[in-house]
């Protein structure tokens, strides 16, 4: 169920798309004079625009909910996820490994990295390749615009057109706005990109910062086999240019040494109370 700020935020989105992909482009790019390197622009720029809308449905449609599934398909999957002793009382079922109960959509979401309300979804294991791509190509976009708004900005200025009103005050507005998204989405980009390539969550790299933070020695992410390999499962093979990822089922994940749950939820009986208490005093 989705709460009023995901409404709100998720239908904020698409206005702004609305706004800058369309009507910007209506009021301020077509008109401006024709040549073969705008008609280039316009190509790219309107690609990375209908690329934004399919992932940007497509991450929101994949909201990775955790179903309830019997033993015999648990097996065929490949384990047991009884095992991990992870039980959600308010989904009533076990939950698999990297799961999270999250208490805005009210369901267990399978590898859960946090709830984005500005999609109206968790990014998670089945849709965080399409909030990445749907981030690269906003990004993308937006650093387009905000390039040809620029260049029609200074040339008027250098023609003396310049004139306050609202066909100038709009263009102003839209140059502003396509640049603090720029620069946004491409922090968020590289922020959950770079967590992709290390194949970490944000809510384990908290966890795993807290830890340390206690004191408490852990072992390295078991599910990082390297970045090459993390980046393909997320994204999919170099050969389809990043743009679909493999299927996977979410339940079971690939690790370099065997463990129950990572980082561990608990302290464990070989870290010392006193290192602890000590840590807690800076």
């Amino acid at each position: 169920m989705k709460t009023l700020e995901d409404r709100i935020k998720s239908t904020s989105t698409l206005i702004l798309c609305f706004y800058l992909h369309i009507l910007t482009q209506v009021i301020y790019l077509l008109p401006d004079n024709w040549n073969k390197a705008k008609i280039t622009y316009i190509t790219i720029f309107n690609v990375s625009c209908t690329m934004i809308y399919i992932y940007l449905c497509l991450a929101h449609i994949n909201k990775g909910f955790v179903i309830k599934m019997s033993e015999s398909e648990l097996y065929l999957l490949g384990g047991d996820i009884t095992r991990n002793g992870k039980f959600c009382r308010r989904c009533d079922l076990f939950k698999p490994e990297r799961a999270h109960h999250c208490s805005r959509c009210q369901k267990c979401i399978k590898k859960m990295d946090h709830h984005c309300p500005w999609i109206g979804a968790c990014v998670n294991h089945d849709n965080l390749g399409y909030f990445i791509r749907f981030l690269f190509f906003g990004a993308s976009s937006n650093i387009l615009l905000f390039g040809y708004l620029m260049c029609i900005f200074v040339r008027k200025i250098n023609e003396k057109k310049f004139q306050f009103g609202i066909f100038y005050t709009g263009m102003v507005f839209s140059l502003l706005l396509s640049f603090s998204l720029s620069f946004l989405l491409t922090f968020f980009f590289i922020f959950t990109f770079r967590n992709a390539t290390k194949n970490i969550t944000y809510i384990e790299k908290l966890r795993y910062s807290d830890l340390k933070k206690y004191g408490m020695d852990i072992n390295d992410n078991p599910y990082d086999r390297g970045a090459y390999k993390n980046i393909k499962d997320v994204l999919g093979k170099p050969k389809f240019l990043f743009l679909c990822g493999e299927k996977q089922n979410g339940i079971f994940y690939e690790k370099t040494y065997p463990c129950s749950e990572w980082p561990p939820y608990k302290f464990g009986r070989s870290v010392d109370e006193n290192q602890i208490k000590d840590s807690d005093s800076y």
